[in-house]
């Protein structure tokens, strides 16, 4: 992962419910972007393209960013 804010933060989320549940899906908890109000849970895709691929794409990093240069 080439992301600061999302390392080793990965899991398996699933949730059991009345009878069959979900099936689990890899999520990330990202405290960065739940600081800036965005919705903290992300999914393998997100993570794929983004957290692990071009953080830059992040709208989370982007604002971080902007708040320490300005």
């Amino acid at each position: 992962m080439k992301c600061f804010a999302g390392r080793n933060l990965v899991y398996l989320q699933s949730y059991i419910g009345s009878g069959a549940g979900s099936r689990p899906r890899i999520c990330l908890k990202c405290p960065l972007r739940k600081e800036f109000g965005l919705e903290p849970n992300v999914y393998y895709e997100f993570i794929r393209d983004v957290c692990c691929h071009d953080p830059s794409q992040c709208e989370a990093i982007k604002r971080f960013e902007a708040r320490r240069t300005g």
